[in-house]
């Protein structure tokens, strides 16, 4: 039983993971949780507590490109700062720590998007080559696409699921068959 629905693509990862956020009511949502952080953390000082970080916290982040504060996970500490992942679009960030916040708010929504991968493609030598990874991001990021959902596990070290699917635009071309035509992905 596969699940269909339309879905505006974030970010791809090294992995080819692509994030996706359902259309509905998920935009929406997202700009309500955006709307609170600014409000709460816009000209916040930040604090002696807010210094010391570890793996797997939750935080919220102040993006360096456009100054809005974000829902976000600490994946590593760096001498600079620490990597967090913008937990609703999937980016992967090194944030300063001064740009960092543990008064959380918005806790009780949840993550609004999740990996994916397409059904079916690889790259096509041993992992994805950045050229690759930057066209497919050119492609689909920022766009309404329709996705079908064709299998999910369960991944039980990271109690994650692991999404695997199709991506078409809504003309109906299918972005895993464009890689495939175009060299950029192998099918199995």
């Amino acid at each position: 039983a596969s699940e269909e629905f339309l879905a505006v693509p974030s970010h791809v990862d090294w992995e080819g993971n692509i994030f996706i956020c359902p259309l509905t009511p998920n935009q929406d949502t997202i700009r309500i949780v955006g709307n609170v952080l600014d409000s709460k953390y816009q000209g916040s000082v930040h604090r002696p507590v807010d210094r010391y970080w570890v793996a797997g916290q939750a935080c919220v982040a102040r993006w360096d490109l456009d100054g809005r504060w974000y829902r976000a996970m600490v994946l590593e500490i760096r001498h600079e700062g620490c990597t967090v992942m913008f937990v609703d679009y999937g980016t992967v960030e090194v944030v300063m720590v001064e740009d960092m916040r543990k008064d959380l708010f918005m806790t009780e929504i949840p993550i609004q998007c999740f990996p994916l991968q397409l059904e079916n493609i690889h790259p096509v030598g041993e992992k994805w080559e950045q050229s690759v990874l930057d066209f497919l991001h050119s492609t689909v990021v920022d766009q309404t696409l329709n996705v079908v959902i064709t299998n999910t596990d369960r991944d039980v070290n990271n109690n994650t699921d692991n999404y695997v699917g199709k991506l078409s635009t809504r003309a109906g071309l299918d972005i895993g068959h464009l890689l495939v035509r175009n060299g950029y992905a192998r099918e199995d």
